[in-house]
Order: structure tokens, then sequence, then C-alpha cells
């Protein structure tokens, strides 16, 4: 795969609109979210790395996780490395994917993250192959403690149009440029002569599962309540928060991330 190395991929990613919101959709939150932290950081050759496997995602074009074999890796990481991988590539031949498929994406997402951080030309910043680390390990514990056939809570499906709003910190208050975005996705129903809206809430890793939980029902709701002010049925919206789950930019345990403050707008034909 080529990459440009100016960092201009980045920009191409953000225009593409992904299918729905399953396993590739997830890959391409994922690989979106580590292309704008590397461009953060000015390594704008990652950035692209990780902007170009966000595009293929939502391409549905994936090709699983990174090979152990694109980089040179310390001698001491390597085996760990290529166990962890044989372990994803096994649940994903399982099936999980399908089953599973936003633990699924967070495990091929934070493995990848996890390989190209420790990477003998990288393998300096050792907060962030932590926290890679284990926001893979984490996921895959998911998918290897659970049957296959247990899936997390439903998402909309596929064919649906997607808008992503932000929120401030520990809030679940819609700024106006909130509201622009809500208005367009509401315009968007509206066209498709009776579209349903469906509203997924998340938050960052600060603070407990249980009450991120409650705090991104809390954002999805208002997203909910603010669409229905406006006279779309509200039998057509529906609302789920799915708390400090799904993380569009991977970090670790209780770190205050805007990318992850978000609530996303599905639109789907009736």
């Amino acid at each position: 795969m080529a990459l440009s190395a100016c960092g201009t991929e980045l920009q191409k990613a953000e225009k593409v609109s992904p299918p729905g919101s399953g396993y590739d959709s997830s890959l391409y939150e994922g690989y979106l979210g580590l292309s704008k932290a590397e461009y953060g950081e000015g390594d704008y050759k990652s950035s692209d790395l990780f902007a170009l496997r966000a595009v293929s995602a939502a391409a549905g074009k994936d090709g699983g996780p990174e090979s152990l074999e694109k980089w040179p890796l310390p001698a001491d990481k390597a085996g760990e490395l290529g166990s962890a991988r044989s372990r994803l590539i096994a649940a994903l031949g399982e099936g999980a994917a399908q089953k599973m498929p936003g633990q699924a994406a967070a495990a091929q997402v934070n493995f990848d993250c996890w390989l190209q951080e420790q990477r003998v030309s990288e393998n300096f910043q050792p907060d962030d192959i932590t926290a890679c680390r284990d926001g893979f390990y984490t996921a895959l514990a998911a998918l290897e403690k659970k049957p296959v056939a247990a899936v997390v809570k439903p998402e909309p499906e596929v064919s649906a149009l997607r808008y992503v709003i932000y929120f401030d910190f520990d809030s679940t208050e819609v700024d106006e440029k909130a509201k622009a975005v809500i208005f367009e996705a509401e315009a968007a129903a509206r066209r498709l002569k009776g579209g349903r809206i469906s509203v997924s809430g998340y938050t960052d890793t600060v603070g407990s599962a249980k009450y991120n939980d409650v705090l991104s029902e809390l954002r999805a709701g208002a997203v909910a309540k603010l669409m229905e002010s406006q006279g779309y049925p509200a039998e057509r919206v529906s609302a789920e928060g799915f708390g400090k789950t799904n993380l569009a930019v991977p970090t670790a345990d209780g770190v205050k991330e805007p990318g992850n403050r978000r609530a996303v707008i599905y639109v789907q034909p009736k």
C-alpha cells in the first residue's frame, strides 16, 4: 500500500461515509481516530496509513490485522505480538466480526495501533503502547470469553446515512454546531418520507462504566428529544447509550478524549 507521507489522506478519509454501523463501520471509526491522533502528533506517515485503512474498511475491503512482517519489531516483543495476532485471527475466523462487531473491530484497531507503536522505528511512547496493548487484550478477552452467538447490543442495520456530533466533558448539552448536524440528519430522514432515526451515545473513558452508561444514554436522549421537538415523529426515533465502549479514539481508562464524547446518528429508510 503506497503512502503519500504528507498527511493528506486524513482529509479524504473524513469525507467517506461507511455503510451502516456494523464491523466495517466500527473499523472505520477506529482507524479514523488513530489517523487523527497520529496527525495531531505530527506523524503524518502513520496518519496516512490509518486513514487508508479507514477508507478500505468503509468500502468493505478491510484486509484484517496488519502483518508482523510490515515493520521490524523489538526481538523481545515479536513473540507476544505474533501470539496476539494469531488469537485475533482465530476469533475473527469463528465469526466474531459478524456476531460481536464492535468488540472485534476494537480488537483489530488496537492491535494495529499496538504494532505501529511497538515497531523498532517508533517504540518510544510507553503510555501509547500500553493503551493500545491493553485495549487489544480487553476486546480480545470479550471475544474469547463469550460464545460467538452472544450478540452485543444491536446497532442500526446497514445502508444508513451517518452523522456525528460531539459533547463537552461530562456534558449532555447540544451546542449550536451539533444542532446544525442534527437538523441536517432530520432533514435527510424527512426526504426519505418516514425514515427511521437511531441515535447511539458514547463517552470517553473517565469515570465508571455504570456512570458512563447513563451519561451516554442521556446524550443519545438529548439528540432524540431535540428532533422530536422539531416535530419529527417520536415513534420513528430511537436512542441508546453504549457508555465507554466502541471508542472512536482508542485510549487507556480514565483519559479525557474529545473524539470519544459523541453521538452517532443513523438515518435509514423506513
